[in-house]
């Protein structure tokens, strides 16, 4: 296990600039599990099919600029998908789309509690979710849940 702390320093010449991060991923082929910031993996390239678990740190202040198609291109066979971050905008973002994400069996938002809705809001979340979600309006292949540490948890199939 390896733990990277990437810090942004300014470039005058951004030609010339090559991610760390890029270069791990060029190097790693066989690597299945990536814990990483939004804002370094968005400025990565290629395609990284043996990533199947990966946990996103999104910052509010990045959702604007997320995009899910270009995560689903990047890694497109996660099975696991933890994401600590605002929920029923950001579930809309990954899952609106049947075309993204076809392999993900597991979905987890507000990973390690750090949002603490309470109960009410935990229904209305996860009726929101269900209602503007085709994918997981099948309480037969899908299920949707709060667990004990206010994560949000979707398994899918």
């Amino acid at each position: 296990s390896l733990t990277f702390k990437f810090v942004q320093h300014p470039s005058h010449d951004r030609s010339t600039h090559c991610s760390p991060l890029q270069l791990i991923l060029d190097a790693s082929p066989h690597l299945a599990y990536l814990k990483v910031e939004w804002r370094d993996l968005s400025r990565c390239s290629g395609v990284h099919p043996n990533i199947l678990h990966l946990d996103l740190a999104l910052y509010s202040w990045e959702e604007r600029c997320f995009e899910a198609r270009q995560l689903d291109v990047l890694i497109p066979k996660v099975a696991y998908l933890a994401v600590g971050d605002e929920m029923v905008e950001l579930v809309l973002k990954l899952l609106g789309n049947h075309a993204h994400f076809r392999h993900l069996i597991l979905l987890q938002i507000n990973k390690n509690g750090q949002v603490h809705p309470r109960g009410n809001v935990k229904a209305k979340t996860k009726e929101a979710i269900r209602a503007r979600v085709d994918r997981l309006r099948d309480s037969a292949k899908t299920r949707v849940e709060f667990s004990y540490h206010n994560e949000l948890n979707m398994w899918l199939r």
